[in-house]
């Protein structure tokens, strides 16, 4: 286990042991799917960077990713919750505008901002 913004992880390989076809199948990259302790919660945590040319096709992506996840997660570990990790940047960017309002709205999704340099969790939605 180690440290990530204030919790302790480790690898989402141990989440999605019953299908490893899944790990290699899917490149997680520098973008990882991590399992954590929020306070009185267990937590997924799905951590994307965003950095593509489109941040709309970014998101397209970073959602179907999620809904897999999250679908994943029901069956295996219904009592953990999937967060989306973005910077406090990409939440400016496209959950304040109208798009990303509507997957928020419709609670679509959970997201867990951060300040990237200071490594804290700025909010949790919801």
């Amino acid at each position: 286990m180690s440290p990530i913004l204030g919790y302790y992880v480790y690898l989402a390989s141990l989440i999605f042991l019953p299908y490893p076809h899944l790990l290699s199948r899917y490149d997680l990259g520098a973008e990882k799917l991590i399992a954590a302790e929020k306070p009185g919660q267990k937590i997924a945590v799905e951590i994307k960077s965003f950095i593509g040319a489109s941040p709309v096709t970014d998101l397209e992506n970073a959602l179907g990713q999620y809904i897999l996840y999250y679908d994943i997660l029901t069956r295996l570990e219904p009592e953990r919750r999937l967060y989306l990790a973005i910077r406090q940047e990409t939440y400016s960017e496209l959950f304040q505008e109208p798009v990303g309002k509507i997957l928020l709205e419709n609670q679509r999704l959970c997201l867990l901002v951060f300040d990237s340099k200071k490594e804290v969790v700025l909010q949790w939605i919801p």
